[in-house]
């Protein structure tokens, strides 16, 4: 059976639309009666309040074959009063020549201004799609700045991340000094919880050539930074994760190496995340981790940000780790090791 589709309504004109329709047929009628007809003259248009409409239009008789006026509902105008027949005078002949031609003068004047316009719909919607473009300085002055989806981290998502990967702080980090210590297998599998723009996975993606490293973190711009870099350095071994507040989405049973990076001062119910990530840890899985020392230090975030001393050990034994590890290897990092189990 044959579908009909309904028609849509017709669409309501705006009132630029009206005002050059009303134009055009204007025109029209000047034009018709000026070829055909003895002579023409009109009173003028009138503008009303709330709306443009052409006022009454004093004409001769039309001649045979000339076309009647359009309908006053298609124009929004008053229905033209027929004056009685006479001769054309000279003035009245070269007005019937010319006026036509001035009217399309003035219609082009009248549908700039409108085109000018903006319209309540392009005001309340100044960044949609098809929208008149403005400079280029104006469309970045526009652009928001990305916020940061990890609450203690800076707001600015891109400064942070230029932070994070800046030269001074790569120093204190002292990257390849850890991977010496850790001692990782060439087909390692390591989780870097917490990576940021990669600092750590681009090093440990060299020290497992055979391995996987899962890099996990909440802010997907970070994950969007590492992934350049996996483009230009081809590493195939880095698979980025986008991981939950309260998870970070490791393979369970699989991990040879958890690597926690000036990253577990910001995680959220610390002690439960703890307990679940030992569930992520194959046979003879470590804990790494590497965070900034309690109290006042020249680098790094302020005090009130980070945890006082003794708060991560307590936790960690709660969670059911055991410490097997502690390298004095940063003047501003505690960097430990540990393992599921009861402490000794």
């Amino acid at each position: 059976m044959r579908v009909l589709s309904k028609k849509k309504p017709p669409r309501e004109r705006t009132r630029g639309e009206a005002y050059d329709h009303l134009w055009r047929t204007h025109i029209l009628q000047s034009i018709i009666r000026g070829w055909g007809e003895v002579g023409c003259t009109t009173t003028g248009i009138s503008s009303l309040a709330g709306g443009t409409r052409v006022s009454k239009v004093q004409t001769a008789v039309p001649c045979a074959g000339s076309r009647p006026s359009i309908d006053s509902a298609d124009r929004g105008s008053e229905l033209p009063t027929m004056a009685q027949p006479h001769t054309a005078s000279a003035h009245q002949r070269v007005l019937m020549t010319w006026a036509p031609c001035l009217l399309v003068l003035l219609v082009g004047a009248c549908r700039s201004t409108v085109s000018q316009t903006p319209t309540p719909d392009a005001a309340q919607a100044p960044h949609a799609h098809g929208a008149a473009a403005g400079s280029a300085s104006t469309a970045i002055e526009a652009k928001p700045t990305r916020t940061n989806r990890d609450p203690h981290g800076n707001p600015d998502v891109e400064r942070y991340i230029d932070m994070l990967q800046s030269t001074g702080r790569l120093e204190t980090l002292q990257i390849p000094l850890v991977i010496e210590r850790l001692a990782i297998a060439p087909d390692a599998i390591v989780g870097d919880l917490g990576c940021g723009p990669g600092n750590f996975a681009l090093a440990f993606a060299t020290a497992a050539p055979r391995g996987v490293v899962y890099a996990s973190d909440v802010e997907p711009a970070q994950l969007d930074a590492l992934r350049a870099k996996i483009a230009g350095d081809s590493a195939p071994n880095i698979i980025p994760v986008l991981a939950s507040f309260d998870d970070p989405h490791f393979p369970p049973g699989r991990m040879d190496l958890v690597f926690i990076g000036d990253t577990y001062h910001h995680l959220q119910d610390r002690v439960a995340y703890m307990r679940r990530l030992k569930a992520c840890l194959a046979s003879g899985g470590k804990l790494a981790i590497l965070d900034y020392k309690p109290g006042d230090l020249p680098i790094g975030p302020p005090r009130a940000h980070k945890l006082e001393a003794g708060v991560m050990e307590r936790e960690l034994v709660e969670a059911g780790w055991t410490r097997v590890a502690k390298h004095d290897t940063h003047p501003w990092h505690d960097f430990e090791v540990w393992t599921p189990g009861e402490q000794r």
